[in-house]
């Protein structure tokens, strides 16, 4: 593969032949594949390095003085963390990793007091499933326990690996305010796609969803409900779930079969809680 300089020289100097002798042949120049392109951590355009100005949130103007292009690219640090070299995972992100974690939070209305969940408060069978499953990567997860055992937390601290790794691709809901948004949802059909948080629920990579197996009284928030499932399991894209209904119970209830049948298919496993509300206060 050619560096970025040998790309540079080469056009230049067979623009400089052309110039100089009309009468020899003319050779194509090496094409770059798109423009703007960074190579080797340089802006490339039409075989020149382009201007760059650094702009606040991890962003940079790219300008083309040959051409005139001008663009917008991101410029955030690429380096992978390890989320499990603290106690706090969120501790171990960078400014912009942090940044767009919040950023996602916020937009999903994820409550803050699951922000900052620590491993020493995890179980430790849960805590090496989820190691387990941040080497994995291509896979979901399911969780269930009594209220209070940690489930919702853990979903955090899950999100925070994946900003971690640089990876955003992801989306959290509380499945009743799910299922409420969809029931409400009158431009179903054809402007589905124009909506991007229906486009996100379809397409994300990890789509984090609390409390599977709510009781919801709207077959058309269901049924919509399950289109998304379906869509999500024929792309093979990723379902991180928590429920208070063991595997059994959550089987059992009306209109949830088939759609954690769809999840389990790309899962790496059921972790079951146990113990008691850490919730609870503990009078001395």
């Amino acid at each position: 593969m050619q560096s970025t300089a040998e790309i540079i020289n080469q056009n230049a100097d067979l623009a400089q032949s052309v110039n100089s002798n009309q009468d020899s042949p003319v050779v194509e120049p090496v094409r770059l594949p798109q423009r703007p392109l960074k190579i080797n951590g340089i802006w490339v355009c039409c075989g020149a390095e382009m201007e760059v100005t650094p702009l606040p949130r991890w962003k940079s103007a790219l300008h083309c003085t040959a051409c005139g292009v001008h663009a917008i690219a991101d410029e955030y640090p690429s380096e992978i963390n390890d989320p499990f070299s603290q106690d706090f995972p969120t501790a171990t992100l960078n400014a912009y990793q942090a940044w767009k974690l919040m950023g996602i939070w916020r937009g999903n209305n994820f409550g803050k007091r699951y922000h900052h969940g620590t491993w020493s408060k995890c179980d430790a069978p849960l805590r090496e499933t989820i190691r387990e499953w941040h080497k994995t990567q291509d896979c979901g997860l399911l969780i269930s326990g009594s209220m209070g055992s940690g489930k919702t937390v853990a979903m955090g601290m899950m999100m925070a690996c994946l900003a971690a790794r640089n990876e955003f691709s992801f989306s959290c809901w509380n499945v009743s305010s799910l299922l409420t948004f969809l029931h409400n949802w009158c431009g179903w059909g054809e402007s589905f796609g124009e909506d991007d948080r229906l486009k996100e629920l379809r397409y994300c990579r990890y789509l984090f969803l609390d409390d599977l197996g709510v009781e919801y009284n709207s077959p058309m928030a269901m049924t919509r409900f399950n289109e998304i499932i379906e869509r999500r399991y024929s792309n093979e894209l990723f379902v991180v779930g928590t429920s208070n209904l063991t595997e059994q119970a959550l089987m059992e209830r009306e209109g949830w079969p088939r759609i954690i049948d769809r999840i389990q298919e790309n899962v790496l496993d059921w972790c079951e809680l146990g113990g008691v509300s850490k919730r609870r206060v503990v009078e001395s």
